[in-house]
């Protein structure tokens, strides 16, 4: 609560109202008493239904206060930027050679890769007791393909 020292003058009765901001300023006695009951009613929760929470839209939140300020041909130059931009890339831009390595697996890139691999999943099946015949199978496909190449 402010801190109130009475002060007489003429025929009215001030306040020294200490504040936070502000130190030692003079106010009438209504506005000293309003000020105080203020004060009493900050360190009281607030309803939710009374304060201005309970009107704020979600939309409001997402898009701002005005949720329509844009231009009303901004949906169509997106839209023929898109389309622009899809046609180049996946009907006329021709391959070269970056799309043709993207292209490629990680197999044919490191050597001994796959049947390095191959053998981990043959360990832990066996391990595990799970069926080995596809990647037993695949070793020897692979053995006879570094043997012949």
């Amino acid at each position: 609560m402010a801190l109130l020292r009475l002060l007489s003058r003429r025929p009215y009765f001030y306040f020294v109202v200490q504040e936070k901001v502000r130190l030692n300023r003079f106010v009438p006695l209504h506005i000293a008493y309003m000020h105080a009951q203020k004060e009493d009613e900050i360190d009281k929760p607030i309803p939710f239904s009374k304060s201005k929470a309970a009107t704020w839209k979600a939309q409001a939140t997402r898009s701002g206060e005005s949720a329509v300020d844009y231009p009303w041909y901004q949906s169509y130059v997106i839209s023929a930027s898109l389309t622009i931009f899809m046609l180049y890339f996946c009907v006329f831009r021709e391959e070269n050679d970056i799309d043709e390595e993207l292209g490629r697996s990680l197999y044919d890139r490191i050597e001994g890769l796959e049947e390095r691999q191959l053998q981990l999943s043959l360990d832990y099946n066996e391990q595990h007791g799970k069926d080995t015949s596809a990647i037993l199978a695949r070793l020897e496909q692979l053995q006879k393909e570094k043997n012949s190449g």
